[in-house]
C-alpha cells in the first residue's frame, strides 16, 4: 500500500470518502492440501516478482458505487436483471492497481494482450468475491434485502471474454483495471472491465459472462 500512496494520483483516491482495500484473488494467501490440485498460481506466485507484478492492491469505495473515471471515482449504474431492474449489488464495482513491469510484455515490447485479458478476468472475479463477503457479514445482522442479488456460497465460471484493445501498455507502469457487473439473467452474469494506464486513458476493455452464479432463477 505505501509503495501506491507515493503515486499523487492514487494518494488522492485514498482520501475520498469510504476508500476501502482489499487484497485481490491474485494475491491471496490461501493454502492447499498436498492431495489438491493449486489453484491461482499465475498471478498469486508465477508472475509475483520484481520482474513482472511486484505490487498490486485492491481497492472500492464502501457504500457507494465506486467506478475510476481517469483517476476519480463516480457513480455507475445499479446492475440490470431479466425481471427487476432495480436488483443491485452490495458492491456495485471494484479496482486493481498493479504495478506492470517489462516481465509481461508481448512481442511489440508491450504488455501480452492474453495477459492485459486475464487480468480483467481477476477483477472479474474479485468483484464477485467481495460480494460474496459483504453479504456473509450483512447475513449475520439479518436477512438480504430484497432487491441484493444473493451470491452467498455460489460458484461462477468464465464462459467468455470478449477483448477490444485500444491503446498499447507500456511498462513499467501502474494501471488500474476496474470491473462491474452490468446485466443478470437467470445464471448468466455479464460483467464489463477495463484497464486504464497511470495518465487515465483506456487502453482495454473487455465484455464476460459468467455462469452458474445462482441455484435459482431471479
Amino acid at each position: 500500500m505505501d509503495y501506491f500512496k507515493s503515486l499523487p494520483w492514487f494518494d488522492a483516491l485514498t482520501k475520498e470518502p469510504g476508500f476501502e482495500t482489499f487484497t485481490p484473488v491474485s494475491r491471496s494467501n490461501e493454502d492447499y492440501d498436498d492431495d489438491k490440485v493449486p489453484k491461482n498460481q499465475l498471478l498469486r506466485r508465477t508472475l509475483n516478482n520484481r520482474d513482472a507484478i511486484p505490487h498490486c492492491v485492491g481497492f472500492y469505495m464502501k457504500h457507494t458505487p465506486p467506478h475510476v473515471e481517469g483517476h476519480k471515482i463516480s457513480a455507475s449504474n445499479s446492475v440490470v436483471t431479466e425481471k427487476s431492474p432495480k436488483k443491485r449489488f452490495l458492491v456495485p464495482s471494484c479496482s486493481v492497481a498493479y504495478d506492470l513491469r517489462p516481465g509481461v510484455n508481448g512481442l511489440n515490447g508491450t504488455v501480452q494482450g492474453g495477459f492485459a485479458a486475464a487480468l480483467m478476468d481477476d477483477t472479474m472475479i474479485d468483484v464477485i468475491i467481495l460480494n460474496d463477503e459483504a453479504q456473509q457479514r450483512y447475513g449475520i445482522e439479518g436477512e438480504l434485502p430484497a432487491d441484493v442479488v444473493d451470491l452467498r456460497r455460489q460458484h461462477a465460471a468464465t464462459a467468455y471474454i470478449n477483448v477490444q484493445f485500444r491503446k498499447p501498455i507500456f511498462t513499467p507502469q501502474v494501471v488500474v483495471v476496474t470491473a462491474s457487473p452490468v446485466s443478470l439473467k437467470g445464471r448468466k452474469l455479464i460483467l464489463s472491465a477495463e484497464i486504464k494506464d497511470e495518465k487515465g486513458d483506456i487502453c482495454v476493455t473487455c465484455e464476460s459472462l459468467l455462469i452458474g452464479l445462482l441455484k435459482e432463477k431471479i
